[in-house]
């Protein structure tokens, strides 16, 4: 970790998997690698900020290193090793549409 100020911490992160967006939320505990399950705590974090080459970018593909801003709670317990995942994107809504009659007299009638 770079540093932390107030709720916010800036880290040199590697995605490992999926695509990490603005705005993506980490939630649940933060794992260190190799750590026993006593080595957690839980948090809910925010990605709020990405520089990636000193360039200001929306999103990281896998494999690829950056700067990342964190923002919420749980900034205080990220270390060296600690393992984040994305939670879960809720389903979108279903898209619902009214299918009106066909007129009376038109394709379909004979």
């Amino acid at each position: 970790m770079e540093s932390v100020n107030g709720g916010t911490a800036r880290c040199v992160v590697r995605c490992i998997g999926g695509t990490a967006r603005l705005g993506l939320i980490f939630v649940g505990p933060v794992t260190r690698a190799g750590a026993d399950p006593g080595g957690t705590a839980p948090a809910r974090l925010e990605l709020t900020g990405i520089t990636w080459y000193g360039k200001r970018v929306d999103s990281l593909d896998p494999s690829h290193s950056a700067l990342v801003d964190l923002s919420g709670a749980g900034t205080r317990t990220l270390a060296r090793g600690t393992v984040l995942t994305a939670a879960p994107r809720p389903a979108p809504a279903p898209v619902v549409t009214e299918a009106a009659a066909p007129p009376a007299g038109s394709a379909g009638t004979s």
